[in-house]
């Protein structure tokens, strides 16, 4: 039961009535609107962390000794120059 209202308390933050004023605060100076959630690089980061650990998507293995990372290479060249000269590198 705490999930359905959980649930509609996010539908309510989502789709909540604006003034004008807000309204304008969200336009770009193309006219485009600027639409953000603030929880979504946490959220994004947590969902790419759940798929590594579970092996999904992943696009590279890190041997280090006997161990094997297995990791996405979005987020490692995002993370680290190192990874992001190799990721560009492997793909050329």
């Amino acid at each position: 039961m705490a999930k359905k209202k959980d649930q509609t308390e996010n539908h309510r933050q989502c789709f909540r009535s604006r003034s004008m004023e807000e309204d304008k605060e969200n336009l770009c100076a193309d006219g485009a609107m600027r639409f953000t959630i603030a929880s979504y690089p946490k959220e994004a980061f947590e969902v790419m962390s759940l798929m590594r650990q579970h092996q999904k998507l992943c696009d590279v293995e890190i041997r280090v000794c006997n161990e094997i990372f297995h990791a996405h290479k979005i987020v490692l060249a995002s993370a680290s120059p190192y990874f992001k000269l190799y990721v560009i590198q492997s793909i050329l």
